[in-house]
């Protein structure tokens, strides 16, 4: 899974941690070829296009399915995030969508 931030996210009722790790559950991949277990594949997006557009989370799928705007939500199968998980993958787009060790933190 790919880590966005370096806080753990958790589901109470799942043993992945989304950290926001974009995780592997997130969306229905075997259907439109998405994968999230690296920023490479978080990036190149899926067979219908982006999911991430840095800068910009209202137009990013990503954020449109775990806030419930486009359907089926992400976690695809799982309880939905909590505001504050989700505000930390908006904020990630927000500030560009930086690949980890390309943000300055050190995380």
């Amino acid at each position: 899974m790919y880590r966005v931030h370096s806080s753990p996210i958790r589901h109470p009722e799942s043993s992945i941690q989304h950290q926001p790790q974009i995780g592997a559950s997130l969306l229905p991949q075997r259907t439109i070829g998405l994968r999230l277990d690296s920023y490479a594949n978080v990036m190149a997006g899926s067979q219908t296009g982006p999911v991430v557009i840095p800068g910009k989370p209202d137009e990013s799928e990503l954020v449109r399915r775990v806030r419930g705007i486009d359907q089926p939500r992400m976690p695809f199968g799982k309880p939905p995030l909590q505001e504050g998980e989700i505000g930390v993958i908006v904020r990630w787009v927000e500030a560009g969508a930086l690949e980890n060790n390309k943000t300055g933190s050190g995380n």
